[in-house]
Parts: C-alpha cells; structure tokens; sequence
C-alpha cells in the first residue's frame, strides 16, 4: 500500500477506489476515498481468494474502471485476471522487497499489460524496470 501511496501524483488526478485488506491502511488512504474491504491475509490461501475473487466481480461490475494499477499481494491476482478478461487495462508493481518474481506476480505476469519491477536484479522477460518507487528521486 505504501508504494501507490507514494505514487500519489500518477493517481490523484484520477477518479478511483482503493481495495485494501488492511484497516490500518484506511487512515492513510483518507477518509474522502472509496474503499472495499478484501478478505485476508492473502498469502496461499485458497479460501480467501476465492471470497476476494468474488469481491472483484463486484467491484469490477459496479465500478468499471478504465485501469487497474496494483502492487504485489494475492489480492492482486483476482482482479488483474478479471480485469484482463473484461478487457481493462493493468498495471502490477512487484514489492520493493522482491528481488525475484513473487507467486502472485508469476500468476499475473501472463496477462498484465505492465509488469514494473524495483530492482534492477528482478528484470525478467516482460518486466520494466524503471527504478524503486521509495529510492528513485522525484
């Protein structure tokens, strides 16, 4: 979440909703934002995506976004697919603590249309590297 946080200018001009699962997380989003509640935690459990996949229909029904820009988690996979699928385009950052592809971003590598990566190392066919969002200058 810090990573689309801190790329506030590239979102804010933008009409959006933020699909979070963290509670933490909503005070740093805003209050004035739209947010859906994931289910969670994400990591390798299969009951949990399939009620955040359930949760993307509906977001993605309801909202029909132009774009998705997504960082790494399970959650992102469920709404790259769906967004693919209806035709939206997508945006998957890998976490700047990933060095190597992480699962969620090898399930949606095959689909998205950017695959951004922090790490010079992380570069692998398909990923653009264009610097880390925390370490590059602005």
């Amino acid at each position: 979440m810090e990573e689309l946080l801190a790329l506030r200018e590239v979102w804010s001009p933008r009409t959006r909703v933020w699909v979070t699962v963290g509670h933490g997380t909503f005070e740093a989003i805003g209050a004035d934002e739209r947010i859906y509640c994931a289910y969670g935690p994400t990591r390798r459990s299969p009951l949990n995506l399939i009620r955040n996949l359930a949760l993307a229909v509906g977001v993605l029904v309801t909202v029909r976004p132009a774009s998705i820009l997504t960082t790494g988690s399970g959650l992102a996979v469920p709404f790259v697919w769906l967004g693919w699928l209806s035709g939206v385009k997508t945006a998957y950052i890998e976490c700047s603590g990933r060095v190597g592809r992480s699962l969620s971003g090898r399930l949606v590598a095959p689909v998205v249309d950017r695959f951004f990566v922090q790490w010079p190392d992380a570069e692998a066919p398909g990923a653009e590297f264009h610097g880390s969002i925390f370490f590059s200058p602005r």
